[in-house]
């Protein structure tokens, strides 16, 4: 009895082991597609002069690196992105795997895609307005609010249409094949599904960065993990994140100028009906179909 116990032990340490070792392979092909373009980029800015290392002049390459890549940053980010997702393609059908299958287009019922979509749009709600409510209210988190407002300063200095293209598509097409059908799918395999989603979580948050913005995206990639549970469907939870990052551009910034109070009401009241929504997401049957 021991012998067998050591080699379930056994079997499942190496089922753990290969199902990190297929989520690091995804992760490094991620790294490695933004680091390629990026080098080749300053290369290329190197060589038609524009960033001129040859003077010797480190403050005059910090400021063409600054004015040629940093002020580049969404445009780049969107041909990253784009290049990640072609290298997913690239490597699913070398495998010869099924597009469909290994990118989990599932098809989703109309009437869960318009839940999904609207829970994304109050859980954007209760972020944006829960974290001006607490910066009004806590001069701590109003130090936080400043370094989030600060570090997100970049993008607001784009042009309207890279940043939308950016923030409503490329990202969320990116970040969701990547967490979802790949780093959650494969660690899923080889560990309980409960700490495979907290452990996408923490990992959507840092890819974040800054850390109040790293805190509420790994509370929306948990309740994103939660919707990919549920429908088992790349769709689905593109739904949900284009929702949640075009409702900054669409709905929020027209109702920020109210009180502390009302403000403090319409907290509370989009997180009473986003919880209501995650519960009727939780408890509705679905049979996942393949397109």
């Amino acid at each position: 009895m021991l012998l067998n116990l050591l080699r379930i032990g056994e079997t499942e340490m190496k089922k753990l082991l290969i199902s990190i070792g297929k989520a690091l392979f995804y992760f490094l092909v991620y790294f490695a597609v933004q680091f390629a373009f990026i080098l080749g980029y300053v290369i290329l800015l190197m060589v038609i002069g524009k960033i001129d290392i040859m003077s010797g002049d480190v403050q005059k390459v910090q400021d063409q690196m600054q004015k040629y890549v940093m002020g580049n940053v969404v445009a780049v980010t969107v041909v990253t992105n784009t290049l990640t997702i072609l290298a997913f393609l690239l490597i699913t059908l070398i495998r010869k795997h099924k597009i469909k299958e290994a990118f989990y287009l599932n098809h989703v019922p109309a009437r869960s895609v318009i839940l999904i979509m609207i829970l994304g749009i109050i859980l954007n709600f209760t972020v944006s307005y829960g974290m001006d409510f607490f910066s009004r209210i806590s001069p701590a988190f109003e130090k936080s609010m400043k370094n989030y407002q600060e570090y997100s300063s970049f993008m607001q200095d784009s042009s309207l249409l890279p940043l939308v293209i950016l923030t409503v598509v490329s990202a969320p097409l990116t970040e969701e094949i990547l967490l979802r059908c790949f780093i959650f799918k494969k660690i899923k395999n080889g560990m309980p599904q409960a700490i495979a989603v907290i452990i996408t979580s923490i990992t959507f948050g840092l890819l974040h960065g800054q850390i109040l913005w790293a805190a509420y995206a790994a509370v929306l990639g948990s309740i994103l993990n939660i919707v990919f549970i549920k429908y088992d469907s790349l769709y689905a939870n593109l739904s949900m994140h284009f929702a949640f990052n075009a409702a900054s551009f669409i709905v929020v910034p027209a109702l920020y100028d109210v009180t502390t109070v009302v403000e403090g009401i319409i907290l509370g009241i989009c997180s009473v009906i986003s919880v209501t929504f995650i519960i009727l997401i939780l408890t509705k049957k679905r049979t996942p179909k393949i397109l």
